[in-house]
């Protein structure tokens, strides 16, 4: 029999498995075709499959074949930040504190609880400049990363403090002192 040897599949596509031809001169197509077993080895991001064929023709004679199918993935996540601007308070010593950045990602393998996020800055790092550009990072279990960027804007919304004497005395309030020239 002959089979398509080998070839490779992008995770979370739909692909099938190649059977071999069931023609042949002597017999026509008067041929059964069975899988004798499937075999899988490796892991989501290096996965091979074998099957394996019997061909039977119309005078009994047996031949086998396999198919090797690696599945691989190469697609990175889908990542989407929910802005690409974000104005925050200052902090009291008026430094801005970077906040953490929500965003949205998907994959064609990975599920999403086991993506892999990471934010720089960090948040609730404190930086020195009033505004920054932030990077979220997102990695699939294979290794692809995709990143969007935040821009987070400091603004300074703590009021001035002000510290007065509870109680005055104020005397020669005619003649203020005015000094002389």
């Amino acid at each position: 029999a002959d089979c398509s040897s080998t070839k490779t599949v992008q995770c979370g596509t739909q692909w099938s498995f190649d059977p071999p031809p069931t023609f042949t001169a002597c017999c026509g197509s008067n041929i059964t075709v069975t899988v004798l077993n499937t075999v899988t080895n490796g892991t989501a991001c290096d996965l091979v499959i074998l099957r394996t064929w019997e061909v039977i023709d119309c005078c009994s004679n047996k031949s086998t074949c396999t198919e090797t199918v690696t599945v691989v993935d190469t697609t990175p996540p889908v990542v989407t930040c929910l802005t690409n601007f974000q104005v925050v308070a200052l902090n009291s010593n008026c430094q801005l504190v970077i906040p953490p950045i929500r965003v949205r990602a998907s994959d064609n393998c990975t599920p999403a609880s086991q993506l892999v996020y990471s934010q720089s800055p960090p948040a609730f790092s404190i930086v020195s400049a009033h505004s920054q550009l932030v990077t979220v990072t997102v990695t699939d279990l294979c290794g692809n990363s995709n990143r969007c960027f935040v821009q987070i804007v400091g603004v300074d919304h703590t009021p001035p403090v002000v510290n007065c004497p509870t109680t005055m005395t104020v005397s020669n309030c005619l003649v203020p002192c005015v000094p002389v020239t």
